[in-house]
């Protein structure tokens, strides 16, 4: 887990090295009800990292991410955390930025998912 007191996150982090992202989903959602009551006051945000390139995931990989409102990171995703030092400003911001997508789209009801990368 990643916190971020000045926002009140919660950033729920399951990292895997393969590209076995449905298997991530089905063990990170049962866990998040009781996260968020752990955690009342503070929002809870899931994030499954994968070591993979982003063209190794399904179309399906991303859509069910999507839907259950869970921030699908790749490899290309962590640049800002390779440099030294890491980047942490620019990497919260993509995170804001990827829940804000989520929740746009989600409350749109529209089937496209859209990364906003880097």
């Amino acid at each position: 887990m990643a916190f971020d007191s000045g926002e009140s996150n919660v950033y729920v982090i399951s990292v895997t090295v393969s590209n076995d992202l449905d298997k991530k989903l089905r063990t990170l959602l049962p866990a998040l009800s009781d996260l968020e009551s752990a955690f009342e006051g503070w929002m809870v945000y899931p994030v499954i990292v994968s070591l993979e390139f982003a063209k190794a995931f399904l179309h399906n990989d991303f859509m069910n991410a999507q839907q259950a409102g869970v921030a699908l990171l790749s490899e290309e995703d962590l640049e800002p955390l390779r440099l030294a030092p890491p980047d942490l400003n620019a990497f919260r911001r993509f995170l804001v930025r990827e829940f804000q997508t989520l929740k746009m789209i989600r409350e749109n009801k529209t089937r496209t998912y859209v990364h906003t990368g880097f």
